[in-house]
């Protein structure tokens, strides 16, 4: 079967023009005006991917890009490259943003193999410089003009959720695995699909062909049970070939500054109970429902704070436009939405609970960084929370249900089913990004044959 040709490559250009724009700061409101409010994109997309999605490895030539053909590596020593192209343009303070900054970390001093953080632009990789010691202790990440080739006996690994990178690049992707160089991408899950409604324009088939063109190349590392076995079933309902190629599983991890550098705040009387919630503002998270429960019971005269932690995210103006309004008449609600690592750690350190309403993720974050630190976790149940939390008693089915149950916690918090702990052992950051690389070099390298 034939790759695309010229239909292809008009619309692979189109698309990285548009990018390029994108790059160069001109506004969103110039780039509409030209295509048409981002129809005309999304069309250009779905033609591409249609055309994209006859691909298959073995119409691909071996030698169709100039990789270099190193011989094997002697040393067990090995490079993974760290594709990370999203945060280095943009930090979206999300869940994915998070496990990335962690990974890279915890990943500095491991002995086993070098972990060089990369991003892609135009028609290469480069190499990342992370930058420690920044505003708010947090690392921030800068593209250098270093042009990296990565070798047969490289890894390459994605942590990063990046679309275009992968589709409209993706006969290089396929060449980079005829050379034979392990691939690994991170899914942390399947949710545009599974709810297209929930995101935005668009994203369902973006997120779909971007799976189903991973799933062609590259060895699979899941964020949980579920979502190993929510792939599982998507490859065989869609009769997927994977070949020999893996689905596995690790658990993200939690770490945080020591309790003690709070004491003084955590020790001090508190007069009213602090419940956070914590996530991007859409509308898969359930703030709404959180904010129709605790208006209830601010009505009633029950005394407590709510802190929602978290970014502005899409399909939210509705949402934006209630906490907004609220946030500013209310004296027991607060918004956070520019909230770093180390404020969202002074909140878990300070709370009394999380209250986790979220209709469906990958993993949920939030409930073992809570958890943690010993808190109390009001949550949805779902079945990643319950792969989480295990049994517990503090989960809830529907708004008259986390009603019930926070009223019940705010009259009595020294119940004895608040105190218990649920069986989940919760990973550090660096038990867990010591897991991912032992899995991404978990089979003997000896090379590959030419």
């Amino acid at each position: 079967m034939k790759s695309p040709g010229f239909l292809s490559r008009f619309i692979k250009s189109s698309l990285r023009g548009s990018l390029v724009i994108g790059r160069i700061g001109i506004l969103r409101k110039g780039i509409k005006a030209a295509i048409g409010s981002g129809k005309f994109y999304r069309k250009l997309i779905k033609v591409y991917l249609k055309t994209l999605d006859e691909i298959r490895p073995e119409t691909i030539p071996n030698n169709s890009y100039p990789f270099n053909n190193f011989p094997p590596i002697k040393s067990e020593r090995r490079i993974i490259y760290a594709d990370i192209t999203s945060l280095t343009n943009r930090d979206a303070g999300g869940g994915i943003q998070r496990t990335q900054k962690k990974f890279l970390e915890f990943t500095s001093n491991i002995k086993k193999a070098s972990i060089v953080p990369i991003a892609f632009e135009g028609n290469n990789f480069y190499k990342v410089q992370v930058i420690t010691g920044t505003l708010n202790d947090e690392l921030s990440f800068k593209r250098s003009n270093e042009l990296i080739s990565i070798g047969r006996d490289d890894v390459f690994l994605s942590l990063d959720l990046n679309y275009l990178s992968l589709i409209l690049n993706f006969d290089f992707y396929l060449r980079l695995s005829n050379q034979g160089t392990e691939i690994w991408f991170l899914v942390y899950d399947l949710l545009p699909i599974d709810y297209p409604s929930y995101f935005s324009n668009g994203i369902s088939e973006l997120h779909e062909s971007w799976l189903n063109n991973l799933l062609k190349i590259a060895n699979v590392i899941c964020i949980s049970k579920t979502v190993q076995e929510n792939l599982n079933n998507y490859i065989h309902k869609r009769k997927i070939n994977r070949k020999n190629l893996l689905n596995l599983q690790v658990y993200l991890g939690a770490d945080f500054n020591e309790i003690s550098d709070y004491s003084q705040i955590k020790n001090a009387p508190q007069k009213r109970k602090k419940f956070i919630a914590v996530g991007t503002l859409e509308p898969r998270k359930g703030y709404h429902e959180i904010l129709d429960v605790c208006d209830i019971l601010w009505a009633k005269g029950e005394i407590f704070e709510l802190h929602l932690i978290g970014k502005l995210g899409w399909k939210s103006e509705e949402l934006e436009k209630r906490v907004t309004q609220q946030s500013g008449t209310n004296p027991n609600l607060f918004w956070h939405s520019k909230a770093t690592d180390k404020d969202l750690d002074y909140h878990y350190a300070t709370c009394d609970a999380l209250i986790a309403a979220s209709f469906d993720e990958g993993f949920g974050l939030p409930i073992v960084e809570a958890l943690r630190r010993g808190k109390v976790v009001f949550a949805r149940k779902i079945k990643i929370f319950e792969e989480v939390m295990g049994k517990s008693e503090l989960f809830f089915e529907s708004r008259k249900d986390l009603e019930l149950i926070v009223s019940e916690y705010l009259q009595n918090s020294n119940l004895e089913k608040y105190c218990g702990q649920p069986d989940f052992k919760c990973r550090s950051w660096k038990e867990s990004a010591q897991e991912v690389i032992e899995t991404v070099l978990l089979s003997p390298h000896t090379g590959h044959s030419e």
